[in-house]
């Protein structure tokens, strides 16, 4: 500890050795461990500010489209605590769209990344989209994620990056990266259930479902340690 000095304004929150987010407070170092327990290391990375709004609360400046139910505070978050909300079908019967949205002013030409913590249910594909983007070629770029398998799926042509990263207990932080079109000042941020890969149509019977928490979108290339 004698041999570097951390100058941090902010509150850092990282996975700790239990398998839970933990907090290290300002000017405290951040150490860093893996989904598996085994020690990661000093956490250096740049400043970030995440500009989604509610991040822990999908019920609330989100908005709910299609065929859409959020359960609030429905099972236990990455940071130990019962505040991950379900994302789930209205059991409308037949097959339609499961989502919620919100809608973030950007500054046009920048580059983006917006990162969530997904964890399956009745399913386990999901869709990150930043529609509205405006991207080169690509009004709204998206991106598939597998939910059991941890893998990324489709893509469209505006995602410049993509990951998806195990946590504890069947949690994945999955997150895209694209450059806003030079006009547009704005886009909505929208998370799916998806059926499969590329395939966003699901059944409207109660089943149809994740679970959501910790949305994030900052500037950069990077999803950074999360941020409320």
């Amino acid at each position: 500890m004698s041999d570097f000095t951390v100058d941090r304004d902010f509150t850092k929150r990282v996975l700790g050795s239990a398998g839970t987010l933990v907090s290290y407070g300002t000017d405290e170092p951040a150490f860093e461990f893996n989904a598996d327990g085994s020690y990661k290391g000093l956490l250096v990375e740049p400043a970030a500010t995440n500009i989604c709004l509610q991040s822990e609360d999908i019920n609330t400046t989100w908005v709910a489209s299609g065929d859409t139910t959020v359960t609030a505070n429905n099972t236990t978050a990455p940071d130990g605590n019962a505040t991950a909300d379900k994302l789930g079908d209205d059991e409308a019967t037949g097959t339609g769209d499961v989502l919620v949205t919100q809608t973030i002013t950007v500054s046009g030409g920048t580059k983006y990344t917006a990162s969530v913590f997904l964890k399956k249910d009745g399913l386990y594909w999901t869709r990150l989209e930043a529609t509205g983007a405006g991207a080169v070629g690509d009004p709204s770029p998206n991106q598939y994620f597998d939910l059991d398998n941890g893998v990324t799926g489709t893509a469209s042509a505006g995602i410049q990056d993509a990951t998806i990263e195990a946590y504890p207990n069947d949690w994945y932080r999955c997150s895209i990266t694209w450059t806003q079109g030079a006009g547009d000042t704005s886009f909505q941020f929208r998370i799916y259930v998806a059926d499969g890969d590329n395939d966003v149509t699901v059944d409207l019977d109660g089943t149809s479902s994740i679970f959501v928490w910790g949305a994030q979108v900052e500037t950069g290339p990077i999803a950074t340690s999360y941020i409320p």
